[in-house]
């Protein structure tokens, strides 16, 4: 994996520009401790930190937070929701706050590399660079469980969806790349505006297409954002949402998809039978593809049965095999124990 290039340079202008960082959280102090120490730890340090509370307990998250309030000093603001308003609505609360010239959505679960801003940053003030309105960087999925009240890594992977600057023929298919590791011109919340709160879950997709309306999403190779995962099963505030809300987030790429196409219609309704015909040509192109990967799926089915069988077979013929030896063991013994007698038969024939 990649780690960041040093012949990347800070300008005064990077130096000095600002990032709002969002971050959502909802009693999840055992993870808020390692975003926290993300944010403190970036070497770019003119960012602000604005702090949801999304329905929480607020008694013990300020508890918490003083340990953190020295090292924060003015670059943390504090927003408590008395009842939970949603992932999307968390996130609006705070950009309705934001002055800094970037923004990013920080989840409490999440970290970034030390550099993460100041790679990014420079990317989005590079003059080279100002026909994107974001930027992501190369992820690192990193696998955990909780036991105990301990984080406990399992394992890493490289984030292997996407590896360039961002395609919009892609993206509308699914997302490309996970929210920490994305930094974006604040400049967007006039352009397109908020998040859609009415989304429980891929909000991120849907603000990343709409991003795309507007610009392109630039891409930095370098390993700066660690997305972590919780295994499936982990039923309770630690959760992850892709892991145990999967059926929501399937149900809500095609709910979104749709109404990206309703949208398109409406305002051009004459693209109704352009798209008719393109889905029609897909299909018929693709249907000997469909029946080919059938046709091998089955045979492969065929083949897992037929070695099915086999299996089976060897497993039968190795427990004969171990009664046969069981069974002429005695005999066996029998016949060791008659070695003397037999040799002296055998001198005894030789004679005659």
């Amino acid at each position: 994996m990649n780690a960041p290039s040093p012949s990347t340079t800070t300008t005064q202008t990077t130096t000095h520009a600002t990032v709002a960082v969002v971050m959502r959280t909802k009693n999840r102090l055992l993870l808020l401790h390692r975003a926290l120490s993300s944010v403190l730890f970036q070497t770019h340090t003119a960012w602000h930190l604005y702090l949801v509370n999304d329905g929480g307990n607020q008694p013990e998250l300020e508890r918490t937070l003083a340990l953190y309030r020295p090292l924060f000093g003015t670059r943390l603001s504090v927003l408590h929701h008395s009842t939970s308003q949603g992932m999307e609505a968390a996130s609006n609360a705070a950009l309705a706050h934001v002055t800094e010239a970037f923004f990013a959505i920080h989840d409490d679960d999440d970290t970034w590399h030390p550099d993460f801003l100041k790679h990014s940053v420079a990317f989005l003030t590079n003059p080279e660079n100002t026909r994107f309105l974001a930027v992501t960087t190369g992820s690192v999925v990193v696998h955990e469980e909780i036991k105990n009240d301990i984080v406990h890594e399992l394992s890493r992977e490289e984030w292997c969806v996407n590896r360039e600057t961002i395609d919009f023929t892609k993206l509308l298919y699914a997302n490309l790349f996970p929210p920490i590791s994305l930094l974006m011109r604040a400049s967007l919340l006039q352009s397109i505006g908020a998040f859609n709160a009415a989304l429980p879950v891929l909000g991120d997709w849907d603000y990343n297409i709409r991003i795309m309306q507007q610009g392109d999403i630039g891409y930095i190779k370098d390993y700066l954002a660690f997305y972590h995962r919780r295994s499936a099963g982990t039923h309770s505030v630690y959760s992850n949402t892709i892991t145990n809300q999967a059926d929501q987030h399937t149900l809500y790429n095609i709910l979104i998809r749709n109404q990206k196409l309703r949208e398109s219609l409406h305002t051009s309704p004459q693209l109704l039978g352009l798209a008719q015909g393109l889905i029609f040509s897909m299909q018929h192109h693709n249907t000997p593809l469909y029946n080919g990967l059938a046709s091998t799926s089955q045979q492969l089915q065929s083949i897992e049965t037929a070695l099915h069988h086999i299996n089976n077979r060897l497993a039968s013929i190795e427990l004969t095999s171990i009664w046969v030896h069981k069974l002429l063991r005695p005999l066996y013994k029998v016949w060791h124990l008659a070695l003397p007698a037999r040799r002296l038969v055998a001198k005894l024939r030789g004679r005659a």
